[in-house]
Protein backbone atom coordinates (compact mmCIF):
# COMPACT_ATOMS: atom_id res chain seq x y z
CA UNK A 1 0.00 0.00 0.00
CA UNK A 2 1.63 3.59 -1.01
CA UNK A 3 0.19 7.28 0.47
CA UNK A 4 -1.69 7.36 -2.79
CA UNK A 5 -3.97 4.08 -1.87
CA UNK A 6 -4.64 5.95 1.46
CA UNK A 7 -6.54 8.57 2.92
CA UNK A 8 -5.48 9.85 6.37
CA UNK A 9 -7.72 11.93 9.09
CA UNK A 10 -5.05 13.91 11.44
CA UNK A 11 -7.28 13.37 14.83
CA UNK A 12 -5.48 17.20 15.42
CA UNK A 13 -7.24 18.05 12.84
CA UNK A 14 -10.22 18.72 14.43
CA UNK A 15 -9.39 20.47 17.59
CA UNK A 16 -11.04 23.83 17.85
CA UNK A 17 -13.55 23.05 15.11
CA UNK A 18 -17.45 22.38 16.03
CA UNK A 19 -18.15 18.89 17.52
CA UNK A 20 -20.05 17.98 14.53
CA UNK A 21 -18.10 18.92 11.57
CA UNK A 22 -15.37 16.17 12.46
CA UNK A 23 -17.73 13.83 13.17
CA UNK A 24 -19.47 14.28 9.71
CA UNK A 25 -15.78 14.76 8.28
CA UNK A 26 -15.02 11.55 10.08
CA UNK A 27 -18.31 9.70 8.96
CA UNK A 28 -18.25 10.86 5.39
CA UNK A 29 -14.37 9.37 5.39
CA UNK A 30 -14.82 5.68 6.73
CA UNK A 31 -17.99 5.40 4.66
CA UNK A 32 -15.65 5.38 1.78
CA UNK A 33 -14.57 2.73 3.09
CA UNK A 34 -17.67 0.96 1.21
CA UNK A 35 -16.26 1.95 -1.76
CA UNK A 36 -12.86 -0.09 -1.16
CA UNK A 37 -11.34 3.08 0.24
CA UNK A 38 -8.47 2.52 2.56
CA UNK A 39 -9.00 5.37 5.35
CA UNK A 40 -6.85 5.51 8.82
CA UNK A 41 -7.54 7.63 11.45
CA UNK A 42 -3.98 8.70 12.94
CA UNK A 43 -1.99 11.11 15.26
CA UNK A 44 0.10 13.32 14.42
CA UNK A 45 1.33 15.43 17.70
CA UNK A 46 3.64 18.25 16.04
CA UNK A 47 0.12 19.12 14.19
CA UNK A 48 -1.30 21.21 16.94
CA UNK A 49 1.79 22.18 18.82
CA UNK A 50 2.00 24.28 15.65
CA UNK A 51 5.15 23.29 13.94
CA UNK A 52 3.50 22.64 10.29
CA UNK A 53 2.33 25.56 8.80
CA UNK A 54 1.12 28.79 10.15
CA UNK A 55 3.33 28.39 13.53
CA UNK A 56 4.34 31.51 15.52
CA UNK A 57 7.60 30.48 14.74
CA UNK A 58 10.65 31.97 12.88
CA UNK A 59 9.95 31.87 8.69
CA UNK A 60 13.33 32.77 7.11
CA UNK A 61 12.81 35.41 4.42
CA UNK A 62 15.79 33.67 2.28
CA UNK A 63 13.79 30.47 2.19
CA UNK A 64 10.54 32.24 0.73
CA UNK A 65 12.49 34.29 -1.77
CA UNK A 66 14.06 30.82 -3.02
CA UNK A 67 10.52 29.29 -3.12
CA UNK A 68 9.84 32.32 -5.26
CA UNK A 69 12.43 31.97 -7.31
CA UNK A 70 11.74 28.27 -8.04
CA UNK A 71 8.31 28.78 -8.58
CA UNK A 72 8.77 31.36 -11.85
CA UNK A 73 11.66 29.11 -13.03
CA UNK A 74 9.96 25.94 -13.16
CA UNK A 75 6.41 27.02 -13.35
CA UNK A 76 5.07 24.56 -16.02
CA UNK A 77 6.40 22.09 -13.97
CA UNK A 78 3.95 22.44 -11.08
CA UNK A 79 0.93 19.60 -11.34
CA UNK A 80 -2.88 20.37 -12.26
CA UNK A 81 -3.60 20.54 -8.44
CA UNK A 82 -1.01 23.05 -7.68
CA UNK A 83 -1.30 25.13 -10.69
CA UNK A 84 -5.48 25.15 -9.58
CA UNK A 85 -4.78 26.52 -5.98
CA UNK A 86 -2.06 28.56 -6.71
CA UNK A 87 -4.23 30.34 -9.93
CA UNK A 88 -7.53 30.27 -6.96
CA UNK A 89 -5.45 31.74 -4.28
CA UNK A 90 -4.39 34.44 -6.06
CA UNK A 91 -7.61 35.33 -7.33
CA UNK A 92 -9.21 35.14 -3.82
CA UNK A 93 -6.11 37.27 -2.47
CA UNK A 94 -7.02 39.97 -4.94
CA UNK A 95 -10.57 39.98 -4.88
CA UNK A 96 -11.69 39.47 -1.61
CA UNK A 97 -8.14 40.37 0.50
CA UNK A 98 -8.14 37.61 3.18
CA UNK A 99 -11.70 37.92 4.08
CA UNK A 100 -12.41 34.11 4.29
CA UNK A 101 -9.33 33.24 6.09
CA UNK A 102 -10.30 35.92 8.64
CA UNK A 103 -13.99 34.51 9.20
CA UNK A 104 -12.57 31.03 9.46
CA UNK A 105 -10.03 31.96 12.28
CA UNK A 106 -12.82 33.54 14.30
Amino acid sequence: MSVEDCTLLLEECFEGCEPDVGTHVIEAAFSLRGLEAVVEEMSLPMHSEGKGQQNKGFYPLSLQEAYARGIKARLQELSETVSLITLLTGYVSRNYQNRFYTIGKN
